[in-house]
């Protein structure tokens, strides 16, 4: 679970200053950026996956409503993001992207963190 939500964190991250790059520029979301995202909602999938399976054998610590809240809502912001790329073609989707990815990015670190995983 702990690589997962790193790769995950690493992705999202990855996007937010990719989309942080096209908010300063003025552009807007690109088809390609909505890609990534659907990869960093892919990994995190994995990430809840493999914490289903860390919790039913007993290799998670932490407060698992925490953790869980953090995963479940962290599977819902890049969704918005991407519904305001189709819906917004100027630069607020860029930025509404970067804000996002980021969230997400935060949360992963610390579904690690309260996991006590990281």
């Amino acid at each position: 679970m702990q690589t997962a939500a790193i790769a995950t964190g690493a992705a999202a991250g990855i996007l937010a200053l990719w989309a942080l790059v096209r908010a300063v520029r003025k552009l807007p979301t690109t088809g390609r950026q909505v890609i990534g995202a659907g990869v960093v909602e892919a990994l995190m999938l994995v990430t809840i996956v493999l914490t289903v399976i860390a919790q039913s054998q007993g290799r998670f610590g932490g407060d698992p409503f925490v953790v869980w809240g953090y995963l479940l809502t962290a599977l819902f912001i890049l969704p918005v993001a991407v519904a305001w790329a189709f819906v917004d073609r100027t630069a607020t989707s860029a930025v509404a992207m970067f804000i996002c990815a980021f969230a997400t990015a935060v949360m992963m670190w610390r579904v690690l963190d309260v996991a006590q995983l990281a």
